[in-house]
């Protein structure tokens, strides 16, 4: 059998619902999009239904519903598209967002997702929280770990499995007053940003910005470069 569809029997077993998504190359648009015509809404923990679902798209990764649906809400640091760097995951840090019993991904681009329990209100979002932060809540999903990908890169995890945090029940609260804080932030920012630019003044070079991004100096310095969420030497 596939290693995606163990995945997916394997969520469903915990009573995590599933749905195929799109196995795609790097750069198409369709790429992780559903395969089912309702999304996320056809998320099932039928056994059966899966195994047809993957019977007809063995290759399909499993989307794993976010909010209420699951109790899950999940954090997205993307790399930075230009530099390579790791943006999203600085920022992160930066703002305060994360917590070292949350579940920690390694995604194949080499990002981050940050799996923590649903509280009521956790949105899902697209660079509001900050410039390479994504957030998914209601009315959202992801990749689920473990999945692999066309090319052989894979979902990873570098901390404990998703379903150890789940036995334990002890995933740590999204952390929902934290990110609406950065939200609100990165909304001034680019309200300055766009004051600075109509009165013509120099705009901040790349640097400034990602600096800027990355969060408050006060009580939380942005990270050095090098600054990631899990200890390299692991």
């Amino acid at each position: 059998a596939h290693q995606n569809l163990a995945v997916a029997l394997n969520l469903a077993s915990l009573e995590l619902p599933v749905f195929p998504c799109l196995a795609k190359p790097k750069g198409d648009k369709k790429a992780k999009s559903p395969h089912t015509p309702q999304g996320f809404y056809d998320a099932t923990t039928s056994l059966e239904q899966i195994k047809a679902w993957w019977e007809k798209w063995p290759d399909a990764l499993v989307g794993l519903p976010t909010g209420a649906t699951t109790g899950l809400s999940v954090l997205d640091g993307d790399i930075d598209r230009e530099t390579g760097k790791p943006v999203g995951e600085q920022q992160i840090v930066g703002n305060s967002l994360s917590h070292p019993a949350a579940v920690l991904i390694r995604t194949p681009s080499d990002g981050v997702h940050l799996i923590f329990s649903y509280l009521a209100g956790a949105k899902t979002s697209s660079g509001k929280v900050a410039s390479h932060i994504d957030t998914r809540g209601d009315g959202g999903y992801i990749i689920a770990p473990e999945c692999i990908m066309l090319n052989g890169s894979q979902y990873t995890y570098e901390s404990r499995r998703l379903v150890e945090a789940l036995k334990a029940n002890d995933l740590p609260p999204y952390p929902l007053v934290k990110v609406e804080q950065a939200t609100a932030r990165e909304k001034e920012r680019k309200k300055a940003a766009k004051e600075r630019k109509k009165a013509g003044t120099v705009p901040p070079t790349r640097g400034e910005e990602m600096e800027a991004e990355a969060g408050p100096s006060e009580p939380a310095p942005s990270p050095p470069a090098t600054q990631s969420l899990v200890d390299e030497s692991e």
